[in-house]
């Protein structure tokens, strides 16, 4: 009996001693981890704000032409192939611009968060996680 208390005594030691190493482990990388957590998001909502801007730029630049090139021959309204353009042209525009911005302001502001809340952002973030199930 004496020896299987001893025995269940080192065990417990050995798994006190482990779950400490543990936490000290979590301890020392936890900011580490949450750095890294918000240098990724920055960049990311970064390349994103990047990419709408581009998409938001093309249009502005390649509207008015394909706008010309659809209305340039417009003596018969039948359909054909610069008829078509035009219609998916102007559905597109209609739904692309809304989108364009609540894309380039959502991103903004989770850039404008990080990088002068960060830690409201860490909340936001976790509160996101936590109510995503």
């Amino acid at each position: 009996m004496d020896k299987t208390v001893e025995i269940l005594n080192k065990a417990l030691l050995d798994i006190i001693n482990s779950a400490q190493d543990a936490k000290n482990f979590l301890v020392e990388q936890i900011p580490d981890v949450l750095h890294q957590l918000l240098v990724f998001h920055l960049w990311r909502n970064v390349f994103i704000l990047i990419v709408w801007l581009a998409l938001a730029g093309a249009y502005v630049r390649y509207a008015p032409r394909v706008y010309r090139w659809c209305h340039a021959d417009w003596g018969d309204y039948e359909m054909n192939a610069q008829s078509l353009v035009a219609v998916v042209a102007g559905i597109g525009s209609v739904f692309f611009w809304p989108l364009c911005l609540v894309g380039v302001f959502n991103h903004a502001e989770n850039i404008l968060m990080i990088t002068l809340a960060p830690k409201l952002y860490l909340l936001e973030y976790a509160k996101t996680l936590i109510t995503a199930k």
